[in-house]
C-alpha cells in the first residue's frame, strides 16, 4: 500500500507540469491534475494542500533526479558544477517541464540552494566561504539563472558562469 501511495503522489507531482505547456497555471484545476494523474481528488488532498504545493514538491523532485544523475560525477571545479546546473535547468525550461513565471520561479530557490551547498562541499569551497557569502552566492546565482533561462539563446552556460566568476574573482 505504501508503494501505491508513493506512486500516486509521484503521478500528481508529474501531472501538473505536463499540463502547463497547454494551459496557464491559474487555469489548471485540481480535476485537470487528478484526471492527468489518474487518481481521485481525495488522493490529491491526501498529499497536497493545493497546486502551489505540487509545484514546490515538483522542483524538489527535479533536483532529486538531477542529484541521481550526478551521484558519481566529480566536478573538478566550481565552474564545471555551475555549467552543469545551468544546462540541466535550461533543458527543463526548453521542454516546458518547469514554470518560470512569478511566483513559481522563486520555488526553484530552495532546491537550487541545496544543490549549491552540495557543490560547495564537493569543490571544497565551504572552507573558504562564510555563511553570508554562501547565501549571497546562492541568491545571486539564482537571479542570474532565472534571467538567463527567461532569455534563451543570448549566452551559453559557460559564458554566464565565467562572467559570474570574474565578478566574484573566484578561481575557476
Amino acid at each position: 500500500m505504501q508503494q501505491k501511495n508513493k506512486d500516486n503522489k509521484l503521478a500528481l507531482i508529474e501531472a501538473l507540469p505536463k499540463l502547463l505547456p497547454k494551459m496557464k497555471f491559474n487555469s489548471v484545476t485540481i480535476k485537470d491534475i487528478t484526471d492527468k494523474a489518474g487518481v481521485s481528488r481525495l488522493t490529491f488532498y491526501h498529499n497536497f494542500v493545493g497546486k502551489e504545493d505540487i509545484m514546490n514538491q515538483y522542483y524538489d523532485h527535479m533536483l532529486d533526479l538531477y542529484f541521481e544523475t550526478q551521484e558519481d560525477a566529480s566536478f573538478p571545479d566550481f565552474s564545471s558544477a555551475m555549467i552543469s546546473c545551468l544546462s540541466y535547468w535550461q533543458d527543463r525550461a526548453n521542454d516546458h517541464t518547469i514554470e518560470l513565471s512569478e511566483p513559481f520561479d522563486n520555488l526553484l530557490l530552495a532546491p537550487l540552494g541545496r544543490y549549491m551547498k552540495w557543490i560547495f562541499n564537493q569543490t571544497q569551497m565551504t572552507d573558504r566561504l562564510s555563511s553570508q557569502q554562501t547565501e549571497f552566492l546562492i541568491g545571486g546565482f539564482f537571479q542570474v539563472m532565472l534571467q538567463w533561462l527567461k532569455n534563451p539563446g543570448e549566452r551559453s552556460a559557460a559564458d554566464v558562469v565565467q562572467d559570474l566568476l570574474r565578478i566574484l574573482q573566484l578561481p575557476a
